[in-house]
């Protein structure tokens, strides 16, 4: 036992250590020198890096989003452009330790709403009340609620919207409600309601870069 502790120790310290800056090219934008891009990386090499470490040789990323927060289902996701003028990005998910568990370049499957990013006068949800919210349920019980049950627990979003997606030779239609979390709106909770069954599709925290 002690020797297979030992050994994943080694390794993770080996891993951290294999990445160097110059495995991994960056671009930035004329327009926007903060905002790195990936040109070209060796993904495999990405795999058992810490997010921090991950983070030094990437830069910020455009956005990261937290899937089933505060649960044992918990998972990051940071997004990278890979290059201008094109929805591609490298996605690299984190498991619940901060360890880079997978990486895949692919068009961005959610768009940032336009309304993260503005400045809001105060917050109506704060990270402990949806904290305690997330775990006052089992996420099966969370998933079968609907929009105004949410309403209810959390008060009213800051911003909803409906929008249609076309999938499986059919059309989806989504209510959206958006809570703010920070002052400067690049951080929010987002619920996604099923308007056919009107529960709950996804949940996730969603934050973008300065």
């Amino acid at each position: 036992m002690k020797r297979r502790i030992i050994f994943s120790i080694l390794m993770t310290i080996f891993l951290n250590s294999a990445v160097k800056a110059s495995d991994i090219s960056i671009e930035t934008s004329a327009r926007d020198a903060s905002q790195p891009r990936v040109s070209q990386v060796d993904t495999s090499k990405l795999l058992g890096l810490s997010r921090k470490k991950a983070q030094e040789l990437l830069g910020q990323p455009k956005r990261s989003e937290e899937f089933f927060p505060y649960t044992h289902h918990c998972s990051i996701v940071d997004y990278y452009e890979v290059k201008a003028h094109s929805d591609e990005h490298l996605r690299i998910t984190y498991n619940k330790d901060g360890i880079v568990s997978a990486t895949e370049v692919e068009s961005s499957p959610h768009a940032i709403p336009k309304c993260m990013g503005e400045t809001v006068n105060s917050i109506s949800l704060t990270d402990t009340k949806l904290r305690d919210f997330l775990n006052s349920m089992p996420e099966d019980q969370l998933r079968n609620m609907r929009a105004v049950q949410i309403t209810e627990k959390l008060g009213k979003p800051d911003r909803s919207w409906h929008e249609t997606s076309r999938a499986g030779g059919r059309d989806w239609h989504f209510l959206n409600f958006l809570y703010y979390l920070s002052e400067n709106g690049r951080r929010a909770f987002i619920v996604m309601f099923d308007e056919a069954s009107s529960s709950v599709y996804e949940y996730r925290l969603q934050s973008i870069s300065d």
